[in-house]
């Protein structure tokens, strides 16, 4: 519904300025790639899947042999 939207939209701003205030933090990418991924945007799911695993996130790296086939 309008607050599951606007919810979105908050921490979709804040996984932005994250990662424009620490560019080099796999964990904001990998989050951002997860939010992506629940709204069907593969494409982006998949680069920020792959910003976090040049990173050093596992988790992300693993994350992308699922998704990003």
């Amino acid at each position: 519904g309008i607050r599951d939207y606007v919810r979105w939209l908050e921490f979709r701003r804040v996984l932005f300025r994250s990662i424009e205030l620490k560019p080099d933090y796999a964990t904001a990418y990998f989050n951002r790639a997860v939010a992506y991924h629940d709204l069907g945007e593969r494409g982006e799911c998949c680069e920020d899947l792959n910003t976090a695993a040049s990173l050093g996130s596992d988790e992300a790296e693993q994350a992308m042999k699922e998704i990003c086939k």
